[in-house]
């Protein structure tokens, strides 16, 4: 399945018959399923948008209008925290990692990328390193390690974890 930009990553889940559990208890999902969230609203991209002084790119906007913030496999997409007017965590339910720490604390963390106008949307957890996942304001996805810089689609990594 050659995929280019997901914009429902919840159709692609479907599509690839993985299991979805919206608002998983656990942070680690059982394996094949994937974990979740309600939509982010738009008054929580606003908020993100301001708190990171960052425009979110419409691709991501459309992912977090779809689920906001997943975990599935090695994969994790940020969302935006569901107590984020508070500053709070409520930690009596999964919460996606947050999207505006991602970008505003953990991107410049051991020398990973610090292309301000790249927004870091997720990661990839791999048997000994993690890479982080970045959209540019057209929507084209780049994968970080180290050094190294690739341009990705979010479909395909959707599929290879499917069906590994």
């Amino acid at each position: 399945m050659q995929l280019k930009n997901i914009m429902n990553p919840i159709d692609l889940l479907n599509q690839l018959n993985v299991p979805c559990n919206l608002g998983a208890i656990d942070w680690h999902v059982d394996a094949g399923h994937a974990a979740i969230y309600p939509p982010a609203t738009d008054e929580m991209i606003r908020w993100a948008e301001t708190r990171m002084q960052q425009k979110i790119p419409q691709e991501y906007c459309s992912i977090l209008g779809a689920t906001n913030g997943l975990f599935f496999s090695a994969l994790t997409l940020f969302g935006i925290p569901i107590l984020f007017k508070s500053n709070l965590i409520n930690r009596r339910e999964l919460q996606p990692l947050d999207i505006t720490e991602a970008n505003l604390e953990w991107r410049y963390e051991d020398g990973k990328h610090s292309n301000a106008e790249w927004l870091a949307i997720g990661c990839l957890e791999e048997y000994d390193s993690n890479t982080y996942l970045f959209m540019d304001a057209t929507g084209v996805v780049y994968q970080i390690l180290g050094e190294n810089c690739r341009t990705v689609s979010l479909g395909d990594i959707f599929c290879e974890l499917a069906n590994a």
